[in-house]
């Protein structure tokens, strides 16, 4: 089906509604072939990708958050990831020619400087030295007014 697609062919419904159930490495053959699509195709388009750091912590209780911890949806439940995992995660995109990669984790935010918030910000950090040509972001959920000047500090 990729070379369909590398071909210029259209895809039917059913075939790109397979895309959805991509999982595990495939992803990762997947996130290749978007990259591949996108420089035969298009100098416009920029392929990003995000890493779930934290998951299903959040203890509030919207019925359509799988993050959130009031609900058995079925996701995994981690604490924050260590560098070197997220670490691991952005070289294999930086391989794959990926340039954008973001960061989310789960729960209402941080509105308050805490030791976790400080973590996530190292590894921005950590991260923006060693891909200097990679833009990082990410998703944090709510930032208080010193949380937010901290990643504005960073370079974020």
């Amino acid at each position: 089906m990729h070379n369909k697609v590398l071909d210029g062919i259209d895809l039917s419904f059913e075939e790109a509604i397979l895309f959805g159930g991509v999982s595990g490495v495939d992803l990762l053959d997947l996130v290749s072939l978007a990259f591949k699509v996108k420089k035969r195709y298009s100098k416009d388009l920029h392929v990003c990708t995000i890493l779930n750091a934290e998951s299903g912590l959040c203890w509030e209780d919207c019925s359509y958050c799988s993050q959130s911890s009031s609900h058995n949806t079925g996701v995994s439940v981690y604490n924050l990831l260590p560098f070197d995992s997220v670490l691991r995660r952005v070289e294999k995109a930086y391989e794959m020619g990926v340039r954008h990669f973001g960061i989310v984790t789960s729960g209402y935010g941080y509105k308050e400087m805490s030791d976790e918030f400080r973590t996530i910000v190292s590894y921005i950090i950590g991260l923006k030295k060693r891909f200097p040509d990679m833009e990082i972001c990410a998703s944090l959920g709510v930032l208080g007014e010193e949380t937010a000047k901290m990643l504005v500090e960073a370079g974020f």
